[in-house]
């Protein structure tokens, strides 16, 4: 077996970090500050180099505009001044402005009228009883979790109200648990791929 440095410091830092799950180690805490480290280090050296090919070789091939964004990058370090601090707020309003409205776009489209629309199509499906059933239980577990967040429908004492607030509560508390165990399972399967990286690669077990 050769030897390969590589493989052995993943399989110590692998070990260290699942020490976590006993309790807070020192080991652990030395794996977490390496990856930090490691990650924070990465990405100065991409920030470097974008800087470099985006900005100071296009200023320099005379594409003057790319000062701007230059100037924006050196007007955020003015967070660290007290007296110039005020700078900092138009590069994170710029920054912040755009991803809203980047965001926005998308979500809106995607996230919620394209769901809204998909739960009247399916509300009969020629030929397929089940999928129409299913069409219809979403279409009412969406209208009724709409009502849930119209807080001036829980102030009425109409006993439907109650009973569709109540509905909605469980189904969306079902719908959040079944978010974590998706969640839960996917760090399990992550974790069972680096012990199989410690048995196979490592000890060479299989």
């Amino acid at each position: 077996m050769m030897f390969d440095i590589s493989i052995w410091i993943a399989a110590i830092l692998t070990i260290a970090i699942t020490t976590l799950a006993w309790k807070d180690q020192p080991v652990s805490k030395i794996a977490e500050h390496l990856y930090i480290g490691v990650i924070t280090g990465n990405l100065i050296v991409m920030a470097v180099r974008n800087i470099n090919i985006i900005g100071i070789q296009k200023i320099v091939a005379g594409n003057l505009i790319y000062i701007i964004p230059i100037v924006l990058g050196l007007m955020a370090y003015a967070r660290y001044s007290t007296k110039y601090f005020w700078y900092y707020r138009y590069p994170i309003s710029l920054i912040v402005g755009i991803g809203v409205a980047t965001s926005m776009r998308g979500h809106i489209g995607g996230s919620f009228l394209d769901q809204l629309k998909d739960s009247f199509y399916q509300l009969n499906v020629p030929g397929d009883a089940m999928a129409s059933f299913d069409g219809i239980v979403q279409f009412a577990i969406l209208i009724s979790c709409l009502l849930f967040f119209i807080f001036t429908i829980k102030a009425t004492t109409s006993p439907i109200a109650t009973n569709i607030s109540t509905f909605a509560r469980y189904v969306m508390m079902a719908a959040f648990g079944f978010t974590f165990g998706q969640t839960i399972a996917t760090r399990i399967n992550q974790y069972a791929g680096r012990l199989s990286f410690l048995l196979l690669e490592w000890l060479q077990l299989g």
